[in-house]
């Protein structure tokens, strides 16, 4: 097959590729940026594909695999702490109180211990019955 027949034939495929994507991505530009990237990964890989194979599941296959691989390098770069970024005028206070409000009620309780006692940790784990260790680990 020449590259200008197998052009077009991936063209053919784009509106049920671009709904493909729409379940993956639930954001209509999203989903065009998917779609370019596997029509571009198509064109680029067109050597690879068998003919007399399914095309529109061989591109499935490439739509799926984009947005997990899209989908890995963002969830690698997002941070995983709960604590915002700290700009210079927050107070540790006041991050720590905003960081209680969303913890769980076990550090929600130990966070506001310390934050309205300023207990050390050792009397603090000691209160309400936590080993020192993982009290240091968490509020330092």
């Amino acid at each position: 097959m020449n590259q200008a027949k197998f052009t077009s034939e991936i063209y053919a495929h784009s509106n049920h590729l671009m709904s493909h994507a729409l379940k993956f991505t639930r954001d209509e530009d999203d989903a065009k940026d998917l779609l370019q990237e596997t029509l571009i990964k198509g064109l680029r890989f067109a050597s690879s594909f068998d003919q007399g194979t399914n095309l529109r599941g061989w591109l499935y296959v490439i739509v799926k695999n984009t947005y997990i691989n899209d989908f890995n390098k963002t969830a690698k770069r997002k941070p995983l702490s709960p604590l915002k970024m700290i700009s210079p005028a927050d107070s540790w206070p006041t991050v720590l109180q905003e960081t209680a409000e969303k913890a769980h009620l076990h550090w929600k309780i130990s966070i506001k211990l310390w934050l309205q006692s300023k207990l050390n940790t050792a009397c603090l784990s000691q209160d309400i019955s936590k080993d020192i260790s993982t009290m240091k680990s968490q509020l330092n």
